[in-house]
Formats: C-alpha cells, structure tokens, sequence
C-alpha cells in the first residue's frame, strides 16, 4: 500500500473501521500543511478530553479514485488519533479553501461509519486557530446541546468584506437568524443534521454537483436544528488563488442566490426573529485598521457605469440608475454608496438571477463594480470615523437588508409590476 509523506514522518495506510467520538474532516493544502494540521488537531483533542476516540480524514488528490479510504494507525506521534486518506470523487476540481457537497458528503458517510457522535469539518491553515476553538466548536455538540456550531471569528477590520457586505445581511433578513458567518469553512455537525444534509445535497455524479456549495446555516434554520455560534478567535484565511475576485463573487453570490430561490415559499413569509445563542468572549481587533487604497475600487465602479449600463439598466430600476449616475460624478474624496442604494442593488440582482433574463456568468460579473463601489464607500467612512464603528456600519446595513425585505417579496411575487 502506498505511503503518505508528513513533514519527517510516514504514515503507513492499511484498511481500518474504528469506531470514534469525533469524525474530523480537514483540507491540507499540501502534505507539509498535513503534518502540521494532525499535530495541531491531536493537541487540541487531548486538550478537551485526553479519552477522547477522534478520526481524522482528509482527501487525497493524487491517489487513483478508485483506491479505497486508506488508515493510518501506523503514526504512533498521533496516538490515540487515527488518521485515514480517501480518494475525491473522480473530475472534481477541489476548491480547497471552501467545504463543498463532495466535502460533506465523504465526511458525514465516514461518521455514520465510525458512529460518531459529532462531525467537525475544517479548512485549510486550521493551525492559526487556537486549540481552545477547535474544543469549542465541538464540544457543543458532543454533548448533544446544538445540531450546528458556527465559528464567530475575530477578524482585522477590512477583512472578509464580502460577508459583512452582502452574504451575512442578506441571510439575517431573508432567514431571520443573526448567523454572522452562514458560509463558514468550520463547522460541526450533530449526526442527525448529518443525515439531514446527507440527504438535502444535490445528487449525481457531475464535477458541478460535487463542487457545488452547501448552506448549512439556512439548511438548519428552515428545518428546525438547533444552532450556536462560538467565538474562536482570530483565524488566518488562505487566497483562493488562482481565482480573481469576480470568479469569488460568481461563485459565493450565485450558490446564495441559488439558494435564495429555492427557499423562496420560505423566507416570503413573516417569522419572528430567530435566538442563536453565542458561546464564549469576543475578542475584538487591536490597534488602527490597516490602510487600504480606495481609487483603485471607486476607478473600477466609474469603469463599470460606462461599460455595464446596458446590463444594469435591465437588472435595476430608474431611481438606482439615477443613484449610481450621482456616485458617479463624486470625486474619489466624496465617493459614499448609502447603506439604502446598496441594499436594492442586492435585491434587484437576486431577482435577475431567478428571472434568468440575462446570462448568470454575466449577470454576476456586473455586480463586482458595484461591489467594489460599496467597498470603497465603507473603507473611506471607517477611515474617515475610526475602526470602533467597523461592526456598527455592518449592523446598520443589515438592519436595512431587514427593513427593506418587502421590496424583495413584492418584486419577487410581481416583478412586472417594478419592471424597470
């Protein structure tokens, strides 16, 4: 059987059906990230509960799709963490920086396997979070209080904007659920959510269904699970090369509007605010905001207006064209998108999306620009007013995604009659 190299050790593979605690599943960009990542798990295990039954399983891109999972009790370094390789499935093209359906797929049919109680997916470069989070976001639902345990990071001020811009409001609004991460790259699973999502992914054996997105937030807040959110810190993320920021923009925006028209009977309907419990301390950023040049964004919206206005004249209607004329006549020291102007940006698009009356690639393509405008627009005012006002700005928008809800449901249920 083939070997699989770790920094200085070799771990040797052999079949093995142990029985564990906790299925962990994790994305090692290479093997050199893989004997980090198993060292840095076993650490943070033995730290929660040095009896603990935990197998770690993580894809194997350069093994034939036909070898069977492979296990690797032969690393005595780990023990008593076993460890075992899978061949993905075959034509699939790995994101590695995000869970997808193939992710969870191999990861939920291993637990039901070793019959764990709880399932923990992580991304890539989990080493940067500390042992204590990797504990909190599985302990939860060890003890059988919480079906889903999101992370709640601590991010530097600039970062992961597209959450703050556009993923988070729209999700807290349309699924009443204050989730602040509903797209996270770790997570942990009670079995019955398991078999849930098991049994919600989409089925085949193309390389587009393997690869596409799943939205475990929205999946247990429409069907009932019990969710948490953890605070774990700080985490380093890693650039999705070679992957431009329309590309993430298609990718991220087009699975959320995906799964915004397939939960359309459900989010239409009036529902009260759903309590997601938050376990732990924040920790909040120190220090000044780092520096970020907003001419570049503000050059890319004002190319926008003069290369997309014929696809955004059929997506949005006449009093945001006529906001986005006066964007663009501000000079770079003026430039502010309000929170309102960005927010029916956001709604128009989703509904074009389902509307199909343009090409999605291109339909998504044409959002980047404005993006960027909203970008700019809160980088100058964080800048301009202190980084204490980062996290308030973010609610204030969702709050306006919320307040404006029913412009969504009505072009939704009518869009001829908002026809632009």
């Amino acid at each position: 059987m083939a070997d699989v190299e770790t920094g200085h050790e070799t771990i040797a593979t052999e079949q093995q059906t142990a029985s564990a605690d906790l299925l962990v599943h994790i994305a090692p960009l290479n093997r050199g990230s893989l004997h980090v990542s198993l060292q840095h798990i076993r650490t943070s295990l033995l730290q929660m509960n040095p009896g603990i039954r935990a197998h770690v399983i993580f894809p194997d891109f350069d093994a034939p799709t036909s070898e069977p999972e492979k296990a690797a009790p032969g690393f005595s370094a780990l023990d008593p963490i076993q460890v075992s390789s899978y061949a993905p499935p075959p034509n699939t093209q790995p994101l590695r920086w995000l869970p997808t359906v193939s992710v969870y797929t191999a990861a939920f049919k291993r637990a039901q396997e070793c019959e764990a109680r709880a399932c923990l997916i992580l991304g890539s470069e989990l080493d940067s979070l500390q042992p204590a989070a990797l504990t909190a976001l599985a302990t939860p639902v060890l003890e059988e209080k919480f079906d889903l345990a999101l992370p709640l990071y601590s991010l530097e001020t600039f970062e992961a904007l597209l959450n703050s811009a556009l993923l988070y409001p729209l999700t807290r609004a349309l699924y009443a659920g204050r989730i602040r991460f509903p797209l996270s790259i770790d997570l942990a699973c009670s079995t019955r959510f398991q078999q849930h999502l098991l049994t919600a992914a989409p089925r085949g054996n193309s390389a587009e269904q393997e690869n596409a997105l799943l939205w475990p937030a929205t999946e247990a807040i429409t069907n009932g699970f019990q969710i948490a959110q953890v605070e774990v810190g700080h985490r380093r993320f890693i650039t999705p090369e070679p992957m431009d920021l329309s590309s993430i923009l298609t990718l991220l925006v087009g699975s959320l509007f995906a799964d915004v028209e397939a939960r359309a009977t459900y989010w239409q309907k009036m529902r009260p605010a759903l309590t997601v419990p938050t376990l732990g301390s924040r920790e909040w950023p120190q220090g000044e905001a780092r520096s970020i040049e907003t001419k570049p964004m503000i050059d890319s919206f004002k190319l926008g207006m003069a290369n997309l206005q014929e696809i955004w004249s059929l997506v949005l209607p006449p009093n945001t064209l006529v906001a986005l004329k006066k964007l663009d006549r501000m000079s770079p020291e003026e430039f502010h998108m309000p929170d309102a102007v960005w927010v029916r940006i956001v709604y128009d698009f989703a509904l074009a999306y389902r509307l199909r009356n343009i090409s999605r690639k291109h339909l998504l393509g044409a959002l980047t620009p404005l993006y960027l405008g909203w970008v700019a627009s809160y980088v100058r005012e964080v800048i301009l007013r202190g980084q204490a006002v980062a996290e308030e700005r973010i609610q204030a928008l969702a709050l306006t995604f919320e307040s404006d809800k029913p412009y969504l449901v009505s072009r939704w249920r009518w869009p001829d009659r908002f026809n632009p």
